[in-house]
């Protein structure tokens, strides 16, 4: 199973980019552009790229569902203490990175994971 590559929103700590590299991710940070790019060019941006987009925000899968905009999976960490972002990020996607990659949304915390697959 290959890695996907990653796109971390500038609302994820830079620490979870961080990890992510070390756990042998190509990572890219949204915070690392420069200035604060909107929602709408972020997502766009991780389509063209062909990455997953790690987020907190719920607004991107909530725009790609409901307007069936194709992408590259988000992965939406959800109600988690900052300091288990990684942890989670790296399990969801080193478990789930075909479903992503196929355009699934996944919200996950520290006891669950919820996946919607593109029908």
């Amino acid at each position: 199973m290959k890695k996907p590559l990653i796109l971390i929103d500038s609302c994820v700590s830079p620490t979870v980019g961080l990890e992510l590299k070390n756990a042998g991710f190509d990572v890219e940070m949204v915070v690392d552009w420069g200035g604060d790019p909107d929602d709408e060019a972020i997502l766009d941006y991780a389509i063209r790229k062909k990455k997953v987009l790690v987020t907190l925000d719920r607004g991107f899968g909530e725009r790609a569902f409901i307007q069936h905009i194709k992408h590259h999976g988000i992965l939406r960490i959800v109600e988690a203490p900052t300091s288990q972002h990684a942890a989670i990020a790296i399990a969801v996607l080193n478990r789930y990175s075909d479903d992503l990659s196929s355009g699934a949304i996944i919200n996950a915390d520290l006891k669950r994971v919820r996946i919607r697959r593109r029908f």
